[in-house]
């Protein structure tokens, strides 16, 4: 198991530019995360909510972490490998272990409901399989799950845990997952 990383900085959520066809613009992204290191960014994070990565296949997702891994190089990246299926979460993990990343974020399975017993199962099944720390990705506006404290710390006492990445509207959730993230040692 790679080390847990520590979270500590300024971590980009990378954006991901496209061209008129919808594929990947290298050169625009070179720019953008040669400006972001310039001013001093700590780490990114690859195919998150703002690098709109649902629009993109399972083989546009792997070419858009090598190529984030080779662009952002030296520094840490983790990447947001959230599928509804499991098996294409644990590939797009795997690739992103033999990359170089030193994490991957998982959002709770978009579309189908499901219980905080089955998220909990989904995060600790993609986990086991990918064998890198994790960082949990609560945006709820987005995938109409939250993933409740309980689950949280289920997850960190079952698994290497380095952070949860908290987004969207509800702020006030913060304070609870930070004293949680006190108690687990894991980032908020």
């Amino acid at each position: 198991m790679a080390s847990r990383p520590i979270l500590r900085g300024i971590f980009s959520a990378q954006w991901l530019p496209v061209d008129t066809a919808g594929k990947l613009d290298r050169a625009s992204l070179a720019a953008h995360l040669a400006f972001e290191k310039r001013k001093g960014i700590s780490g990114v994070l690859a195919l998150g909510s703002t690098g709109e990565f649902p629009f993109f296949s399972p083989a546009e997702r792997c070419e858009a972490l090598a190529v984030v891994a080779e662009l952002a190089a030296p520094l840490p990246v983790f990447a947001n490998i959230t599928d509804i299926r499991p098996k294409v979460a644990i590939e797009l993990g795997r690739i992103a272990k033999s990359l170089g990343y030193q994490a991957v974020a998982l959002m709770p399975p978009i579309f189908y409901p499901v219980s905080q017993a089955d998220m909990l199962a989904y995060f600790l099944h993609v986990a086991e399989a990918v064998d890198l720390p994790v960082i949990l990705y609560n945006f709820p506006e987005l995938t109409g799950k939250k993933i409740s404290l309980e689950t949280v710390a289920a997850f960190a006492d079952r698994a290497p845990m380095a952070g949860i990445k908290q987004s969207g509207g509800e702020f006030a959730y913060h304070q609870p997952l930070i004293a949680l993230g006190r108690e687990k040692d894991f980032a908020v």
